[in-house]
């Protein structure tokens, strides 16, 4: 995930972070929905001397990615800037169910999205350029509703050449019975994982386990520790890290 806080200042503000690295997989079934995360968060924080230099400080930590809102919980993916988190839990928090929670959320971002990346371009062009990837923004919003397991993608794709404006291109998705996965890289192949869900007597919970631990061995920002939940139909839900 790569995310930019402003903590309350505008872009003129002397720091500004961004975060990067994620990994989630989520399958969902008749009776539940499963959900892996690794925790790690590449840290890249730019601040501003009295001299007008901006000097670039990188670190990392470790946090937990998925969100508890009203009608489920939601996992982000992608570069994600200042108080957007509110903003998607805003619209769930203001929707009937999870799929009319995406659709406001395909109307709401991509203006707002838009904007924000363009400043960051600007204000750290080689930065932008580098962490870009073709996916802006990804979300997973998922729970049960009416008795049923639910998992919906919600993806803002960009569109972007080095002097061009940058354009953005929302879709959202169910998903059934099927795997759903967002993350930092674009060339991961998911296939292992579902044909390891669907063909051998494995459980998805293993499996996802398995697949994002395998990852963090390939890919430097994904790695920690690995939580994954499991939401039953009866609205319970089991924790394992």
């Amino acid at each position: 995930m790569k995310v930019l806080f402003f903590l309350l200042l505008p872009f003129a503000s002397l720091s500004q972070s961004y975060m990067h690295g994620t990994l989630i997989v989520a399958y969902q079934t008749d009776s539940n929905i499963v959900v892996g995360e690794d925790s790690k968060v590449e840290h890249t924080q730019f601040i501003t001397n009295a001299a007008g230099d901006s000097i670039r400080k990188d670190s990392v930590y470790y946090r937990e990615k998925t969100y508890k809102t009203k009608h489920g919980y939601f996992s982000m993916s992608g570069l994600d800037i200042g108080n957007n988190i509110f903003i998607i839990d805003s619209c769930i928090r203001n929707s009937i169910d999870l799929r009319a929670a995406a659709r406001m959320l395909v109307k709401v971002m991509p203006d707002t999205l838009k904007m924000q990346y363009e400043d960051i371009r600007k204000l750290h062009r080689e930065y932008f350029m580098k962490m870009f990837d073709h996916i802006g923004l990804a979300l997973l919003l998922f729970g049960i509703e009416n008795g049923e397991p639910t998992l919906l993608q919600v993806i803002f794709k960009i569109s972007s050449k080095a002097e061009e404006s940058i354009a953005i291109f929302p879709g959202w998705f169910p998903v059934y019975n099927d795997l759903a996965a967002i993350g930092t890289y674009n060339d991961l192949d998911f296939s292992v994982c579902k044909i390891n869900i669907k063909n051998t007597n494995q459980s998805a919970h293993k499996c996802i386990r398995d697949f994002i631990r395998t990852t963090s061995g390939k890919f430097d920002a994904v790695g920690g520790d690995i939580k994954v939940v499991t939401i039953k139909k009866d609205g319970t839900y089991e924790i394992n890290q």
